[in-house]
């Protein structure tokens, strides 16, 4: 079961990827390029695998409501 933060943090890494491409696109220090690069790749990937059985979840509460 997913905890509050965690869904804040999935949804935060969402919501900022195309941010976090951007950054790694200007940043000129490799360590920060890699960084912002890695961040929007789990964010862009967790988009793609999540949202399925998080929207299962949420159907079934309020099917159930």
């Amino acid at each position: 079961m997913m905890t509050e933060a965690m869904r804040r943090a999935r949804l935060f890494l969402g919501s900022y990827v195309l941010l976090f491409v951007l950054l790694a696109i200007r940043f000129q220090t490799a360590w920060l390029e890699i960084a912002c690069g890695v961040i929007a790749a789990v964010g862009f990937v967790d988009m793609l695998c999540g949202p399925p059985w998080a929207w299962s979840r949420a159907t079934k509460v309020a099917r159930s409501a």
